[in-house]
Formats: structure tokens, C-alpha cells, sequence
């Protein structure tokens, strides 16, 4: 935090403040990564020094991108009004597009990094960065049907002599039924899969 907050007092901040090439960029990114197979979920952090120049097209990208495996965190830094950016952060109510569309979840994660000083701030900080993610992308795994796996085990070489280590073959994961039907953590109601 202190270095950071030290990088500050030598750069000078300007505008235009631009997401939607961001929000665009990481979408298409994770829109690649998704349609290739790819298990994979993207977090775009932006770190910003004012309200948008771009907000109504910035709200039009993010609509869009909530149908993809993508979440954006937004830092505000500065000492600038930041109402228009805590509208992004879908904590009262889903966006809407221009045209009229909703976003079908939330993506956006807003924190005014001012609001983190004082004792404790670096974690103070990482809490509420993150404090939205895990839902955001249970909310996407669960609209897609993608249950949580175990990683693969371990490679070995040939050989290897691991009974001693008490090395066992993993058990498989429960299937998404199973754990509706017995309730088991991290799972809860299903998302109509009409993303």
C-alpha cells in the first residue's frame, strides 16, 4: 500500500477515462477462451481516476459482457466524486443497455481506494476488491452447468514409489445432482441457463 500510494506523488492523472475498450477487450478474451474450451474465468481489475467518459457505452459493454465468463473491478483512486461509478456496481439492481437490455448478472465490482487508509488497509483492501468474485463466478458456472472438478493429480514418473506417502487415486467429483440432492456446500439453486 505504501509503495503504492508513493507511485502517486510522482505521476500526474489524466482524462479521457475510458472503459469500454477495456470491458471489450477482456470480453472478447474470455468469449475466445470459452468457445476454444478453455475452463476459464477472467477478471479485469482497472484502476480509474475519475468518473467515465464513456459511461453510457462503458454500461452498453458490460451488459453484453455479463454473458461471459468475465468480471470487472473497478479502484477508484483520487479524490474525485465517484457516484456515476458505484451506479456500475450492480449491488442495486442489474444494468441496462441503451437499448433497453439487462445485464444477467452482475459483473462489477466498484471500490474507492480513499475509503482504505488506517491500519490493516492492504487487507482491508484486498477484502473488499475481491468481496464479489466468488459469487460472480459461481452465478456464471451455475447459468453454464459446469460443476466444480478436482485438479488432476500429480504426474509421476515410472517408478515412483508413492504407497509410503499415502499417495491415492482421487475420488471423482460429485455430479451436480447428487450435490443438490444431499445439499452440499457451494452449490445452491440453479440459474436458468439462458445466458
Amino acid at each position: 500500500m505504501e509503495a503504492y500510494q508513493g507511485a502517486f506523488a510522482d505521476i500526474a492523472l489524466s482524462g479521457p477515462t475510458l472503459l469500454k475498450p477495456l470491458v471489450e477487450f477482456s470480453m472478447n478474451k474470455a468469449k475466445e477462451d470459452r468457445t476454444s474450451g478453455k475452463n476459464a474465468y477472467t477478471i479485469l481489475l482497472v484502476v480509474c481516476d475519475g468518473t467515465l467518459t464513456d459511461m453510457g457505452q462503458s454500461i452498453n459493454a458490460l451488459v453484453e459482457a455479463s454473458r461471459e465468463p468475465l468480471s470487472v473491478v473497478l479502484v477508484g483512486v483520487g479524490n474525485a466524486d465517484f457516484k456515476d461509478m458505484d451506479k456500475l456496481d450492480g449491488d442495486g439492481g442489474m444494468l441496462k443497455s441503451s437499448n433497453g437490455n439487462s445485464a444477467v448478472r452482475d459483473i462489477v465490482q466498484f471500490v474507492p481506494f480513499r475509503d482504505y487508509g488506517g491500519a490493516m488497509a492492504g487487507a482491508r483492501l484486498a477484502k473488499a476488491v475481491l468481496a464479489e468474485i466468488p459469487d460472480q463466478v459461481t452465478a456464471y458456472m451455475f447459468a453454464k452447468g459446469i460443476s466444480p472438478g478436482h485438479p488432476d493429480p500429480p504426474a509421476f514418473e515410472t517408478g515412483d514409489n508413492m504407497a509410503g506417502f499415502g499417495v491415492r487415486e482421487p475420488a471423482a467429483p460429485p455430479s451436480y445432482e447428487d450435490s443438490v440432492a444431499f445439499n452440499l456446500p457451494g452449490f445452491g439453486p440453479p440459474i436458468p441457463p439462458d445466458l
